[in-house]
């Protein structure tokens, strides 16, 4: 049975004439190709993963909470009797750790030390220590501002914009073989009608042959020709069946159903009047929405981001450090946090932390290798824009050429017609025999075999156009 994913309106129109003889449109086929495709799902998914690297990145910003509790109990040797033979120390500490965008390092903290000790020079036996502080650390030459720490997301989000071109692209070519699949179908039962007509004509010819024959006003050997080409005309209908089954399981595989026990029909016939490419409007739409020339784009900013982290990373770390902490020391901890209020108790550092690497061969190296990546993107961004060119410059060229071959052959198959008519106006008059009229039938089959064949090299151009474009599932 067709698959619970299908939505309500496309199982609508695909059960219409159900059982009978079940009709499937072009445009039923490409929404099913996107909607019921496994590998349309697959596709999705791996871009629903992909997205998932963007928080993955932005990590380094995650606010942190750290908690400690620590027990000492300290009995050791001790060379004054100032430092008392038993100490007891416990310490609980939580702390509040984040890295902001601009390059700054935050901490705040709020920690208790709980102290107790034998010792007769401490006064308060035991006793609470409270300290609280915020400690500031931003640098001042390398990741300035935080230019490091934002070019890994900045990185990763044009990454993911790729990979979704990336998918689109996959999801479009899984389309385009979908729209192929269903035109080959199509034409493998225009080709089953055509056989179909050549063999009733067969079977009347071999009709009139044996009536003649029994009558004595034919020889055996025109029958004898008359019924090989029946039985030609039968192993070729077989044979397209064949054709015509394998190319509905082939879509029907694309498009992921299973109904064996249904007959399908195409609601398209391949019949179009053929229209000129205009190559010049093919390019200028091509260039507009190609998604490889987009992702070449973004791949050069992504390069010059690395150019600036690179650059940036050769500069010495001058590290600005702040920090402010207060205190309070009392037998009980309430009192200790009252007496931490006291604007007394206070400790102000400021620091500078200067570091330079004296090779700096990672960053050396770095630099060296984005800017031979930016002239290497250069030349790959132009051999994008010559495939386009090609590519749509003989995509147009084959529609036009398809466009003519489908005017001569419609061209030819009137004159088949016309021909094989007269010839057979010549049989009923008995001016021809079996072997000419059979083959001026096998002239005007092969025409239209060969017009319904245009018919479908033409509508795969202009699908494939279409694809080199990348609108092709704009439509849908």
């Amino acid at each position: 049975m067709i698959k619970k994913i299908i939505p309500a309106s496309l199982l609508f129109i695909l059960s219409i004439t159900a059982r009978a003889g079940e009709s499937i449109s072009l445009n039923d086929v490409s929404r099913l190709a996107l909607e019921n495709s496994l590998e349309v799902k697959i596709v999705k998914h791996d871009h629903l993963i992909k997205r998932y690297s963007l928080p993955k990145s932005y990590s380094i910003f995650d606010t942190y909470l750290n908690a400690q509790a620590s027990y000492r109990k300290d009995t050791k040797e001790q060379p004054s009797i100032v430092y008392g033979s038993e100490n007891y120390e416990n310490i609980y500490k939580l702390e509040i750790e984040k890295r902001l965008p601009s390059g700054t390092k935050l901490n705040i903290g709020l920690q208790d030390t709980r102290s107790d000790s034998d010792s007769a020079f401490i006064a308060l036996k035991p006793y609470h220590n409270v300290i609280s502080g915020i400690t500031l650390s931003q640098p001042l030459a390398r990741n300035f501002l935080g230019v490091a720490d934002r070019a890994a997301p900045k990185i990763t989000q044009i990454d993911i914009i790729n990979s979704g071109f990336a998918s689109l692209d996959s999801i479009e070519s899984h389309l385009l073989r979908a729209q192929l699949a269903y035109w080959k179908w199509v034409l493998k039962n225009e080709e089953y009608k055509i056989k179909q007509e050549f063999l009733q004509t067969a079977r009347e010819l071999y009709s009139v042959y044996r009536d003649r024959q029994k009558m004595g006003l034919a020889e055996k050997a025109e029958l004898l020709n008359s019924e090989a080409n029946l039985k030609s005309r039968e192993s070729e209908l077989q044979t397209s069946e064949l054709e015509k089954q394998t190319a509905l399981n082939e879509l029907l595989f694309l498009l992921d159903i299973n109904e064996a026990d249904v007959e399908y029909i195409p609601a398209d016939e391949l019949s179009v009047v053929p229209l000129k490419a205009d190559i010049e409007k093919a390019v200028s739409k091509a260039a507009a929405n190609r998604r490889d020339y987009k992702r070449m784009q973004n791949l050069a900013e992504i390069n010059q981001i690395e150019l600036v982290a690179a650059k940036n990373s050769r500069l010495p770390i001058i590290d600005l450090t702040a920090s402010l902490k207060k205190n309070g020391i009392d037998r009980y901890f309430t009192d200790a946090l009252d007496k931490m209020q006291d604007e007394s108790n206070n400790e102000l550092f400021i620091g500078a932390n200067f570091s330079i690497s004296l090779e700096n061969k990672k960053a050396k190296s770095e630099t060296g290798e984005a800017k031979l990546k930016a002239e290497k993107l250069i030349m790959q961004t132009k051999l994008v824009e010559r495939r386009m060119l090609l590519e749509v410059n003989d995509a147009c060229l084959k529609i036009n050429t398809m466009a003519s071959q489908v005017k001569l052959a419609r061209a030819l198959v009137e004159t088949q017609s016309q021909k094989l008519s007269e010839q057979m106006k010549r049989f009923r008059q008995g001016r021809s025999d079996s072997d000419v009229l059979i083959r001026f039938e096998e002239d005007f089959l092969r025409s239209k075999l060969t017009l319904i064949n245009y018919y479908f090299q033409y509508r795969s151009s202009a699908a494939a156009l279409e694809q080199i474009q990348n609108t092709l599932l704009d439509k849908y």
